[in-house]
């Protein structure tokens, strides 16, 4: 197919549907090139144009001047196309109709309730446990009618179709590579109960070209911005980033619990969590920061921690327990212990890591600062379980990480203190970590570029004055030189 021109795939990096389309292309070694763009510029002329229902993913095929949108008709049409040697379907009426069966299956029947799962699980501002009962329920269902057909067959025919892997297998991996997050269990128990159903997924998810897929797709995050690929690729970052081992925070290895609370409880309570955090920071800024005209040299990254950690502390305890000071330092002495630890031992042989570990300072203080952490944590997550309140009350709940937490564990391992105050540590260690990175680039960034400085500085100052100086979130989303000079420097 070398003198086929190249497929442009128009995808967005997070979503499962891209992937099916990238999968089945490297399937079939046909080339192509992706324009990835950002979730939220979907729905914008440039791609609506392209797919007037803003959905990805679209193709255009300038080998046949085609362009196609819906990913089962863009399956179709690659199978159909580029597919002559039949490596993933069947070209006889049986096979090639059971094929297309398991195609409509999946964007009728796994696509539509994986995605209602995950949309009323996280997203959907209204805690509704019926209707996350029900699609989790629905997703056992879907899995269930795989696993019967595929133990109704020898092990020799352990695909959907026929004797051999096709597009109709293919398909279902994407949604099923996530069904942890989903259904907001261990890795390895997303397919308990369903075995065949687990070896058929992992011998797909091993295929070269699913690997390549996942390759493209971490790629394409990064260069977005986007941390949070995937629940395994955060533990997988924890794992290798933080060294897990070294640094206490073993047990998000076990459970993505405080992942998953974050875009479902936190996210949505962000516009009532605006003016406290604008606060708290505000202060810090004031008190942080030089109050001079001048040029003055400062460092940065823990000038702008000690500023992000107040807000932090509001977001993981409430505001009750963010004003006890010294809780307040602690997440910022732990995030600090936690990463030298890490960005240490990393220069040191895996191997010797464990005994190396220990010569460091900051290796004691980070097992102080767990202990000190479970003292306060732990008595407030038993008190809030002692209490009785109505779980479908939200306007009860307060709009904090450890509230949450106690309100919606499932198991066991969710409802342990010990657990959900290590799992407080790790959200406080990282994303006060990581707002500082974008912070400090986009201070450096304004710095070093002195017109856009002056630029956004006027526009501040002209919707302080016009808004009284009563900002919201929807004010801070006026600001479009602010807004443009940080998309700048993600470039």
């Amino acid at each position: 197919m070398s003198s086929l021109k190249r497929i442009r795939v128009w995808l967005s990096p997070p979503g499962p549907n891209p992937w099916k389309v990238i999968t089945i292309l490297e399937e079939l070694q046909v080339p192509y090139q992706v324009e990835s763009i950002r979730y939220e510029d979907i729905k914008k002329p440039s791609f609506v144009s392209i797919n007037p229902n803003g959905r990805v993913p679209a193709i255009e095929d300038p080998n046949t001047g085609l362009t196609l949108w819906e990913t089962g008709a863009i399956i179709q049409y690659l199978v159909k196309q580029y597919d002559a040697d039949n490596r993933i379907h069947y070209n006889d009426l049986k096979q090639g109709n059971l094929c297309s069966q398991w195609l409509m299956f999946q964007v009728s029947g796994q696509g539509p309730y994986f995605g209602q799962c995950t949309w009323f699980t996280f997203l959907h501002a209204e805690k509704l446990p019926s209707a996350i009962d029900r699609y989790a329920n629905e997703i056992k269902r879907v899995l269930s009618v795989m696993e019967t057909v595929l133990t109704g067959k020898p092990d020799t025919e352990q695909w959907l179709v026929g004797n051999r892997i096709t597009y109709a297998d293919l398909v279902f991996v994407p949604w099923n590579d996530r069904l942890d997050a989903t259904l907001r269990v261990p890795e390895d128990k997303k397919f308990e109960g369903f075995p065949h159903v687990q070896a058929w997924h992992q011998r797909m998810t091993s295929r070269p070209s699913w690997v390549k897929a996942m390759e493209l797709r971490a790629r394409l995050m990064d260069e977005q911005g986007l941390d949070w690929n995937d629940v395994l690729d955060s533990r997988n970052s924890h794992a290798y980033t933080l060294l897990d081992h070294l640094t206490g925070m073993q047990v998000v290895e076990k459970t993505s619990y405080h992942v998953r609370m974050l875009p479902g409880c936190i996210t949505p309570a962000l516009p009532e969590l605006f003016a406290p955090l604008a606060t708290r920071i505000s202060a810090a800024v004031y008190h942080e920061f030089p109050s001079t005209d001048d040029w003055t040299v400062i460092k940065l990254p823990p000038t702008v921690v000690r500023c992000f950690n107040k807000g932090i502390a509001v977001v993981l305890f409430g505001a009750k327990m963010a004003q006890n000071p010294r809780l307040v330092q602690l997440t910022f002495e732990l995030t600090k212990d936690v990463f030298t630890v890490a960005f240490a031992m990393h220069c040191v042989p895996s191997f010797l890591q464990p005994y190396i570990a220990w010569l460091l300072p900051a290796k004691w203080r980070v097992n102080r600062d767990w202990k000190e952490l479970t003292s306060f944590v732990v008595p407030e997550f038993l008190r809030q379980t002692g209490e009785s309140r109505d779980k479908s009350d939200k306007a009860a709940l307060n709009p904090d990480l450890v509230t949450w937490m106690v309100r919606d564990g499932r198991n066991e391992l969710e409802r342990d203190p010990s657990v959900l105050a290590t799992l407080c540590g790790s959200v406080a260690a990282c994303s006060t970590y990581s707002i500082a990175k974008v912070v400090c680039r986009a201070l450096s960034y304004v710095v070093a570029h002195r017109d856009v400085l002056e630029a956004v500085h006027a526009e501040i100052h002209v919707w302080h004055t016009a808004i009284e100086g009563r900002w919201e979130m929807a004010a801070v989303a006026r600001l479009d030189c602010l807004e443009s000079a940080m998309k700048k420097m993600a470039c």
